[in-house]
């Protein structure tokens, strides 16, 4: 602004007056931030200070407002209800599973295809005589002998290299290994012979009750190398259905099939079949009992 025309008093008056108007904002500004801040505080230790009351006041006389009972009463109907909910499928879980114990799959047995017949631990074939093959050094059951051969070429081809550990089992074989089963859980602390007996079946069957005495089933042998063994596996799981065969036992389905998981044992079904059998997604006793009329 021009002061030309004042005189000096006058400007000195006017610029004192502008000091007087800047300080008086600042400590106004000052004041209001202090007030904020008390006002702020104020309010917290109030809800906090109502909040401590509260919590000693529900821990002292169990008392809640109308909104929390509620509140309560939906989440123990709604725990209540999960529970129900629960017994219910282990009911249903138990049901299927004396279904498929109980089932008899020996009528199964006289007219399913060869690959699809049922050896497990409640259904014996101690008569059945299969055609057998060597592959990769291993007796198998001829049937399935060109598809495995297709499968570790296949894979040879992608530099995996599938090996088997086990294939076709005579009765004898069986029986030695199940009863060194039964001994292993002996010396390891089974109280007795038939808590041996139990255990040793969830790991190696019986003779006449194992896939490998009808020559359908293979051990693939893991390699040394544990990155290679997953390599390995990996590109069978993939695989496998391609060429017919399916991984047999999961840890899932072991009260149907009261073996525990076993991720190298697969069996040979025949490729349609496994197609079927994966998307299906369950157990082959299952699958064969809801898809019986279809063979």
């Amino acid at each position: 602004m021009n002061y030309k025309h004042l005189r000096n008093e006058d400007i000195r008056k006017i610029e004192n007056f502008r000091n007087f108007k800047t300080q008086t904002k600042k400590i106004i500004s000052f004041f209001v931030c202090v007030f904020s801040i008390v006002l702020f505080a104020l309010v917290g230790f109030f809800y906090f200070y109502n909040y401590i009351d509260y919590d000693k006041n529900i821990k002292t006389t169990g008392t809640k407002t109308a909104i929390e009972e509620k509140y309560d009463n939906t989440e123990n109907k709604n725990l209540n209800h999960l529970e129900e909910n629960q017994e219910e499928q282990k009911i249903i879980e138990s049901k299927k599973k004396d279904e498929i114990n109980s089932y008899d799959f020996k009528n199964w047995n006289e007219k399913a295809p060869e690959e699809l017949k049922i050896i497990n631990h409640f259904n014996s074939l101690e008569d059945f005589e299969p055609k057998l093959k060597i592959v990769a050094g291993k007796k198998i059951n001829a049937l399935m002998a060109k598809d495995l051969e297709n499968m570790i070429e296949s894979a040879r081809k992608q530099d995996i290299k599938i090996c088997i550990s086990s294939g076709y089992r005579t009765y004898e074989e069986q029986k030695k290994i199940y009863e060194s089963a039964v001994f292993q859980e002996l010396i390891h602390g089974a109280e007795n012979q038939e808590e041996a007996e139990k255990k040793a079946l969830f790991k190696n069957a019986k003779p006449a009750h194992s896939e490998h005495n009808i020559g359908l089933a293979v051990d693939f042998e893991p390699p040394e190398n544990n990155e290679t063994k997953e390599t390995m596996l990996a590109w069978i799981l993939k695989h496998a259905e391609e060429f017919g065969f399916i991984q047999r036992y999961k840890d899932k389905w072991a009260n149907i099939t009261h073996t525990n998981d076993k991720p190298l044992h697969f069996r040979y079904v025949g490729i349609k079949n496994a197609q079927k059998i994966n998307k299906f997604g369950k157990s082959l006793e299952e699958y064969v009992i809801k898809n019986q009329n279809l063979y």
